[in-house]
């Protein structure tokens, strides 16, 4: 099972998570579980799209790694909130999601 890094921005009823080593790849909802089930759902669909992973290199980056990228410490910074995605479907996935928020 691999495990991808989203960034949670988003106020009131306006939320948004995009993964930035799943290019494409983004949620939405009203609240910020809206847009992490979002986010899963479009990586499930992702990752089970022949063509999208022939064509993209799907490594995820440990989320160590992304918080020392100056664009993502910026957002950090700014308030986004990194979550952890494991997507139905992926090889090896067993039958939970783990999200985990920092």
């Amino acid at each position: 099972m691999r495990t991808f890094v989203g960034i949670l921005d988003g106020r009131a009823d306006v939320w948004g998570v995009r993964v930035p080593d799943a290019p494409g790849c983004y949620g939405g909802g009203a609240t910020a579980e809206e847009a992490v089930a979002s986010a899963v759902e479009a990586l499930a669909d992702l990752l089970q799209d022949d063509d999208y992973v022939r064509a993209t290199p799907l490594n995820p980056t440990p989320i160590e790694a992304l918080r020392e990228r100056p664009d993502i410490k910026a957002g950090l910074a700014a308030g986004d909130v990194l979550v952890l995605l494991s997507a139905p479907g992926d090889a090896g996935r067993n039958d939970r999601t783990p999200i985990a928020a920092e």
